[in-house]
């Protein structure tokens, strides 16, 4: 039987472990395990089709709400701001769709399931093949399909120069495709800023301008070239890269080693956390492996046949009273608590079933 992964646990205890900041994100999750939480609500399965998704509809709403409760602050590959200047040590949320990855065991599949998300997402071509060679990464790592440490690099060089561009998009009509043109030349690309991983030094931010870019090359530079010594978590704790970068290669650590289960169970410390917590991701995690394992089935929401049985859209919570209850998509049944403006934001705080939620809106100037 294939060993059980721990991806939302690991992710916030990698990340409430490396972080300086903990003190100031003690009531709720960090970023990034905010971001895979909601990637690993937004999936579905198909058992017929043997694949796994991500009901983009839902995704973009579940975004909507975390732009809310987050005050709109994050940056993440699903929600750019081209105008805001980026530290060189940034977190793009390239790791969240891991879910997506790991829950696909066909190569095959799975590439065309990031060629639907990347379409129906807008993505630009350099994130698709980044998504793409990201997925060879883990399948490579998970099923041992390089020969040594050293021949990793050539490895994913050898994926993108067989990498089909037909055999990912045979479903789509050509006018909602990425063109090829552009798919080709990144692939080039991509085999040229491969080499980056096997220099001595860790690649920086002078070396790759895109930030989604260099986290990927900083990551796996990092678990090829430290992954065999002891002392491999001080290291990377010590390794002046982004969080997410830190994050993405011990991920990368627990599935190379996924059979070893104390390996795993040893990295989540049961008191970083409070209960409340860590039941809600030993949750995630068991509903993820059911997930892909076919244990349970889940299709994309209807959201017209929600709406006609009065359910709300995420914006339309700022117009309720204090008091008032509704139903949401994401939130289910809910009941607005308080209702109240503070400075230049509305402020909702909402109950749900599972928790509550603080969401703030800008008001309109004047």
């Amino acid at each position: 039987m294939e060993p059980k992964q721990h991806l939302f646990s690991l992710t916030e205890s990698y990340e409430r472990r490396l972080s300086k900041n903990t003190a100031n994100r003690l009531e709720g999750y960090s970023d990034l395990t905010e971001l895979m939480i909601i990637v690993g609500k937004s999936l579905v399965n198909d058992r017929n089709r043997e694949m796994l998704g991500i009901d983009v509809p839902r995704l973009k709403e579940e975004l909507i709400l975390w732009k809310y409760y987050r005050e709109g602050s994050i940056d993440c590959f699903l929600m750019k701001n081209d105008d805001k200047e980026e530290e060189p040590l940034v977190g793009t949320g390239l790791t969240s769709i891991l879910p997506l990855i790991i829950g696909n065991h066909d190569m095959e599949t799975l590439e065309k399931e990031l060629g639907t998300f990347t379409v129906l997402t807008k993505q630009k071509t350099d994130n698709l093949v980044l998504f793409l060679l990201m997925g060879k990464a883990v399948h490579g790592v998970i099923n041992r399909e390089y020969g040594t440490v050293d021949s990793f690099v050539q490895f994913l060089k050898e994926y993108l120069i067989h990498l089909n561009y037909n055999r990912i998009f045979q479903a789509f009509s050509k006018e909602n495709i990425i063109d090829k043109i552009p798919f080709e030349k990144e692939k080039i690309r991509w085999i040229i800023d491969l080499d980056q991983i096997t220099r001595i030094e860790i690649p920086r931010k002078k070396d790759i301008e895109d930030n989604n870019r260099l986290l990927f090359i900083q990551s796996i530079h990092l678990f090829v070239k430290q992954r065999d010594e002891q002392g491999f978590y001080e290291m990377i704790e010590s390794s002046e890269v982004s969080l997410e970068t830190k994050v993405f290669s011990l991920l990368l650590m627990d599935l190379l080693n996924r059979n070893k289960t104390s390996c795993i169970d040893e990295r989540i410390p049961k008191n970083n956390a409070s209960l409340e917590k860590n039941r809600f991701l030993e949750g995630m995690d068991r509903y993820f492996n059911k997930l892909k394992s076919f244990e349970i089935l889940k299709a994309p929401i209807n959201y017209e046949k929600l709406k006609n049985n009065g359910y709300m859209d995420t914006k339309a919570l700022f117009s309720m009273k204090q008091g008032e209850k509704g139903r949401h998509p994401i939130l289910k049944d809910f009941k607005i608590q308080e209702k109240k403006i503070i400075k230049n934001h509305l402020r909702l705080e909402v109950k749900t079933k599972s928790r509550y939620y603080i969401l703030k809106k800008p008001l309109a100037p004047g």
